[in-house]
C-alpha cells in the first residue's frame, strides 16, 4: 500500500478521493437501519482446508523461535484437514452511561459527541462477517473500553501527525488500516499507516460513517470467496 508517487501527486490523490467520496456517498444509514440490515443478515458456512500442526511444530510455534514462512509450511509435523468456519455479524450489548462516563474521565482531552454516544448506547462494538468461533471478523470496531487516544496506542509512532484529541476505534488482524474518530471534528478515517496520504474519509456524522462502514465491510462476506 505504499505510494510511490510525487509529494504533489499524493495530495492531488488524496485530495480526489475525498471529493468523490462526498459526491459518491450522499446516502446516510441510521444506527437502527445498520442495526436491522446486521441482524437479518444470514449465517454463512464455509469449508476450508487449513493445515493443523502436530506436538512437535506446536511447542516449536510456543517457543517463541523466529520462524520464516518457508520454514512453516515445509514443517514435515502438521496435517491437512478440512474445517468448517461459521460468518455472521456480531453486535456488541449497549454501553452504559455508567461505563462511557467511565471513559470519558478517562481521556479528559477527549469529548465523544452525543450522535457516537446514541449509537454507543446501541451496540458497543460492530463485528460485521465476524468468524463465529472467536466473535471478531478480519477488522471491526472495538467495544469502547478498548478505544485509546492515538498517543496511548502500542503502535503511537504510526499517529506522531495525528491530534492527540484523535481516537483509535478499530481492530485489523493485519494492521493495515485503523479507523481514527476525530473527536474535535467528529470525522472518521480510514487511515492508512503505511501511505497517511491516502487514507480515506469514513463520514463527517454517525451515519455518514454507518454506511460506509456497512458497504466497507462488505469485502468481508466469505461468499465472495465462494464466486472466486
Amino acid at each position: 500500500m505504499v505510494s510511490t508517487g510525487s509529494g504533489g501527486e499524493k495530495a492531488e490523490r488524496s485530495r480526489h478521493a475525498v471529493e468523490t467520496w462526498y459526491v459518491s456517498r450522499t446516502a446516510t444509514v441510521t444506527p437502527l437501519e445498520f442495526i436491522r440490515r446486521a441482524r437479518s443478515q444470514s449465517e454463512v458456512v464455509v469449508d476450508r482446508v487449513v493445515s493443523v500442526p502436530g506436538a512437535e511444530l506446536t511447542a516449536l510455534l510456543r517457543s517463541g523461535r523466529p520462524l520464516r514462512v518457508s520454514e512453516l509450511s515445509a514443517h514435515p509435523d502438521q496435517r491437512r484437514e478440512v474445517r468448517r468456519f461459521r460468518y455472521g455479524s456480531i453486535l456488541g450489548a449497549g454501553a452504559s452511561d455508567a461505563a462511557i462516563a467511565e471513559w470519558q474521565t478517562q481521556h479528559p482531552e477527549v469529548t465523544i459527541s452525543w450522535d457516537v454516544v446514541d449509537l454507543l448506547r446501541r451496540v458497543d462494538g460492530i463485528h460485521l462477517w465476524a468468524d463465529l468461533h472467536t466473535g471478531r471478523a478480519y477488522f471491526g470496531v472495538l467495544p469502547l473500553m478498548e478505544w485509546c487516544q492515538v498517543n496511548e496506542h502500542e503502535g503511537a509512532e504510526l499517529f506522531r501527525e495525528i491530534p492527540r484529541s484523535t481516537v483509535v476505534v478499530s481492530y485489523n488482524d493485519n494492521g493495515d488500516y485503523y479507523l481514527l474518530l476525530d473527536a474535535a471534528q467528529n470525522r472518521f478515517t480510514w487511515f492508512d499507516p503505511q501511505s497517511p496520504d491516502d487514507s480515506t474519509p469514513a463520514g463527517d456524522s454517525i451515519e455518514q460513517f454507518l454506511d460506509w462502514w456497512w458497504e466497507h465491510a462488505q469485502e468481508l462476506d466469505p461468499r465472495n470467496e465462494k464466486a472466486g
